[in-house]
């Protein structure tokens, strides 16, 4: 079974910034979300946050991932620790795919969210139910009848338990 990951960004992960504690909470999340679900291979659209976190949890639990970036490049404007960590997920991906032409678009992260969405059979989101980009791809996947695994209060109550909210 292929699965597809979309989720928050960090300011909506209770600022989860890569290499933050809250980061690493997320990654242990993840790692036990990928381990539980065992996706024979996951496509992550590689944003800071529950995407990259997703693909991090797959090179721990040793399920292949596919990187589906929305344009080279789209990592342009961030921290270069944050780059760099980007760089050595890209350089572990078992493929990266650039769904549109290189150059900042809004509409391209949606482009490669109804790639990975058209690709995959389940969907493993963490939406906390607000408006946007992970608001959009659960949409489409639900449009699509895609499964769409939430896994947003079990989110909460990991980082709850951790002292983080």
């Amino acid at each position: 079974m292929i699965y597809s990951a979309t989720g928050h960004r960090p300011n909506k992960l209770h600022n989860a910034y890569p290499e933050s504690k809250t980061y690493n909470i997320l990654v242990e999340f993840a790692n036990w979300q990928v381990y539980t679900h065992k996706p024979a291979k996951m496509l992550t659209g590689m944003a800071i946050g529950w995407d990259c976190a997703v693909a991090e949890a797959c090179l721990n639990v040793g399920i292949p991932f596919v990187a589906c970036v929305p344009f080279k490049g789209q990592e342009t404007m961030w921290p270069d620790k944050t780059k760099r960590y980007y760089y050595d997920l890209l350089a572990k991906a078992v493929e990266v795919v650039y769904v549109c032409d290189p150059g900042y678009a809004a509409w391209k992260m949606q482009k490669r969210n109804e790639y990975m969405v058209d690709n995959s059979q389940k969907q493993l989101a963490l939406w906390d139910g607000t408006s946007g980009g992970t608001a959009n791809c659960v949409r489409y996947a639900a449009s699509k009848d895609v499964e769409i695994i939430n896994c947003w209060a079990e989110y909460l109550a990991c980082i709850r338990y951790y002292g983080v909210i």
